[in-house]
């Protein structure tokens, strides 16, 4: 079974799944939102690296994991790179060697801080080039999420960015995953934005800071409301979106223009963050073969009419990820097919990373998969 973990920024999700080849069968599933956004971008926010272990250990046990290896999925940031890039073409053996030579001058970050990770994407033996995925993040960020992730119980065996397993679940799922498109995760604490060409790989991604998160903030603000008034609020305003969830449940609007209010301000919000999404599309639209549709997934895409919103600024169709389960994945026995719908929208990530997304951090501490041979020799020597 592989098991994958998504560690958002305000919700944790863990799955572990068979998978044929052909259809994917869900054997574990565990969701969890956190007592407060979690960045681990400050090595002295311990309390902040415990509490991810701890919610993560709970997830862990409950799903009967312990000591399982696993791929781990972190947040990308603005200041990660992810990109494609255009070098000589050489052996696999021989990018290994020269990548960093070759990636120095793409990493936005200090290149002695950062941990790096590449895959060929394609190759052009007639022109003498392939195209390599790269990707880089600071290396003590990396680390401090897989010490959390080790002191919860599990093995991390790899590392990757949120975008790149949304991206392979993208490929797995969607159809015609070869079409010019622009794959927007919604999430809580930030949105980004990948982009694929007609090839199907991923060609350019951009992050940013605002999700979820500040349409909850803005209600904080404008109705002077503690978080939790706010996102109670912002919650049922957006239950109608989302198929099996209840948020409604113990709410009563304080009076009966309170949700009037909510929903003026939560609309917009939406209507500006779906802007600040239209304008990166649009400026990718000028370095690569134009989108033609855009992918939607993450929490805050039950956002009221943020695909209508999408469209009026980057006018082509808005998807948004199939409901689960689905013709590739089936629920198991031990799960609830009612919870999976729920969280059908948010766990496209998590799912992602077993479906051995490319290229993976070479961060310090993974556990090695020996192949059968070397398993061999470590019998007798």
């Amino acid at each position: 079974m592989r098991v994958g973990v998504d560690i958002g920024t305000a919700v944790l999700k863990l799955v572990g799944v068979d998978d044929d080849g052909e259809v994917m069968t869900l054997q574990r599933l565990a969701v969890e939102p956190l007592p407060r956004p979690i960045d681990l971008r400050s090595p002295q926010d311990e309390e902040a690296q415990e509490l991810l272990a701890d919610c993560l250990g709970a997830m862990v046990v409950t799903c009967g994991l312990g000591d399982a290896e696993a791929v781990v999925s972190l947040p990308a940031l603005q200041d990660d790179t992810q990109k494609r890039i255009t070098l000589p073409e050489m052996t696999v053996e021989e990018l290994a060697e020269q990548i960093r030579w070759e990636a120095e001058q793409h990493v936005l970050i200090s290149f002695d801080a950062a941990v790096l990770g590449f895959d060929v994407a394609a190759r052009r033996p007639d022109q003498g080039q392939m195209d390599v995925a790269l990707v880089a993040v600071e290396k003590g960020r990396a680390g401090r999420y897989l010490d959390a992730t080790r002191m919860s119980g599990l093995r991390p065996s790899r590392c990757v960015l949120d975008t790149t397993a949304l991206w392979a679940w993208y490929r797995r799922t969607a159809p015609d995953a070869t079409r010019p498109t622009a794959i927007i995760d919604l999430g809580a604490a930030k949105t980004s934005v990948s982009t694929c060409e007609a090839d199907g790989v991923l060609s350019h991604w951009r992050a940013g800071e605002a999700g979820g998160e500040a349409v909850t903030t803005r209600l904080c603000q404008e109705l002077s409301l503690s978080r939790q008034e706010a996102e109670q609020r912002k919650q049922a305003i957006c239950a109608p979106a989302q198929p099996m969830a209840d948020y409604r449940a113990g709410y009563r609007a304080p009076s009966p223009g309170d949700d009037v209010r909510v929903e003026r301000i939560v609309e917009a919000a939406t209507k500006e963050m779906a802007r600040e999404l239209g304008h990166v599309v649009d400026f990718l639209d000028q370095v690569q073969t134009p989108v033609e549709r855009i992918w939607l997934t993450g929490g805050s895409q039950h956002l009221p009419r943020v695909g209508r919103y999408l469209r009026q600024h980057a006018p082509v169709s808005v998807e948004r990820c199939p409901l689960l389960p689905s013709a590739g994945l089936e629920a198991g026995p031990g799960v609830d097919s009612a919870k999976l719908r729920q969280w059908s929208g948010q766990l496209a990530v998590a799912l992602g990373t077993c479906c051995d997304p490319r290229p993976g951090l070479r961060v310090p501490g993974l556990v090695e998969r020996q192949g059968i041979v070397a398993w061999v020799k470590s019998l007798f020597w």
